[in-house]
C-alpha cells in the first residue's frame, strides 16, 4: 500500500503534503466545483426565502398602518382583489373601476298593468356608474391619438395652402407685360396668376374623417345581453303598485328605489351600478 501511494506522489510531482488528505477526501465525494455550486445553490434559496417573508411582512405593516394596498398586489399574494377573486379576469378586464363615468342608459318604452288592473305607459332611462373594458380603452385612446395626429397634419397643410393662396392673391390682376423673351409669360385667371407651363395648382388637403366614437360602458353591454330579465323586473315591480300610487311623486320615488335595488341584484358589482332612474314619460289611465 506504502508503494501505491509513494507511485501516486512520484507521478504528480510538486503536489504538498498537506494537500493530499483533502484531494483524498474529494476523491471519495465529489469534485471541488461541485461542492461550490451545491453551496450557491443553498445560499440563493436562502435569500429567496428571506424577500419573501419581508414582503409578507412589508404588506402587512402598510396594511396596519391604513395604507390601500392595490388590488394586484393582493391578487399576486394570492389573496381576493378589490374587485373579484385572486387572479380572475374581473381584476384585470375591469380595471375601469379607478376612474368610473356615469352614462345615461336608454331603457325604453314599457306599457303596464298596475295592482289595482289600470293601463299604464312609461319610458325609462338609467343613469349607470360604468366604464370601459381594459381592452377598450386601450382600442380607444390608440384610435383618438391617430385621429388627433391626422387632424394636426391637416390643419399645417390647411394652413400651408391657405398662406399659398394668399400670396398668389397679393399678386398684381392688371395686364402683365412680358419685358424679355427669357421672362416668363404671365396668364390672368380670374384673380388668380398662374405661370405659363407651371403645374396646376393643387387644392385643399382633405379633411380626416369624424373621430372615434367612444366605447360603451361595460354595464351597457351587461343590460343589452340581459334586456329579457331588466323588462321582466321593471314589468313585476310596476305590478304591485297602484295607480294611485305611482301618480304621487312619494310613489314613483318609492318605485324608483325598489327598481334600482332589484336590478343591481343580479348586477354584479365589477359591472357597475344604477344609480338613479328617469322618466322621460308615465302615463296612467
Amino acid at each position: 500500500m506504502a508503494d501505491v501511494e509513494s507511485g501516486r506522489s512520484e507521478e504528480r510531482p510538486g503536489r504538498a503534503a498537506w494537500a493530499q488528505p483533502m484531494l483524498r477526501t474529494c476523491r471519495r465525494h465529489g469534485s471541488v466545483p461541485t461542492i461550490a455550486a451545491a453551496a450557491v445553490a443553498v445560499a440563493a434559496i436562502a435569500v429567496c426565502v428571506v424577500l419573501f417573508v419581508q414582503v409578507g411582512s412589508l404588506k402587512k405593516q402598510l396594511e396596519a398602518s391604513g395604507v390601500e394596498v392595490p388590488a394586484g398586489i393582493a391578487a399576486e399574494n394570492g389573496e381576493a382583489g378589490a374587485h373579484g377573486e385572486a387572479g380572475s379576469q374581473a381584476v384585470d378586464e375591469y380595471s375601469w373601476q379607478d376612474d368610473p363615468m356615469e352614462v345615461i342608459y336608454e331603457l325604453g318604452e314599457f306599457q303596464f298593468n298596475t295592482a289595482d288592473g289600470k293601463h299604464g305607459m312609461m319610458d325609462i332611462a338609467l343613469v349607470l356608474e360604468s366604464g370601459w373594458t381594459t381592452e377598450d380603452r386601450l382600442n380607444y385612446e390608440q384610435a383618438k391619438e391617430y385621429h388627433d395626429h391626422q387632424m394636426e397634419m391637416y390643419i399645417e397643410e390647411l394652413r400651408e395652402y391657405t398662406e399659398k393662396q394668399m400670396g398668389a392673391l397679393e399678386t398684381p390682376t392688371g395686364p402683365v407685360l412680358a419685358v424679355s423673351e427669357r421672362r416668363p409669360r404671365l396668364l390672368r385667371s380670374g384673380v388668380v396668376l398662374a405661370m405659363h407651363g407651371a403645374a396646376a395648382p393643387t387644392g385643399p388637403p382633405e379633411e380626416p374623417g369624424p373621430p372615434p366614437d367612444e366605447p360603451r360602458t361595460v354595464l351597457e353591454k351587461v343590460l343589452d345581453e340581459r334586456q329579457p330579465k331588466v323588462r321582466d323586473t321593471v314589468l313585476g315591480l310596476v305590478s304591485t303598485h297602484t295607480s294611485a300610487e305611482l301618480i304621487t311623486t312619494d310613489g314613483r320615488t318609492t318605485f324608483k328605489q325598489e327598481l334600482m335595488d332589484s336590478m343591481n341584484t343580479f348586477i354584479e358589482d365589477y359591472f357597475g351600478r344604477v344609480i338613479d332612474v328617469y322618466f322621460n314619460e308615465f302615463v296612467t289611465t
